[in-house]
């Protein structure tokens, strides 16, 4: 995955480059961000401290729930 630079002379910004090139980063975070947390997720589940605090506080709020 390319990175996209901090700081670059004349870097254009997301919204400037072209749609599939913009759609292929994003599918391609996407993936990478999934498989993150398809590798950590339960590994976090294994430890308590704030990751117990944040589930009980997003159970709470209803946020993440899925409905179809």
């Amino acid at each position: 995955m390319k990175t996209l630079p901090v700081k670059v002379k004349n870097q254009l910004t997301f919204n400037q480059i072209a749609l599939e090139e913009a759609g292929r980063y994003a599918a391609e975070d996407a993936d990478v961000t999934l498989q993150l947390h398809l590798k950590m997720w339960p590994e976090l589940q294994q430890h308590k401290g704030p990751l117990n605090g944040f589930r009980k506080h997003r159970n709470a709020a209803g946020a993440g729930t899925v409905t179809r």
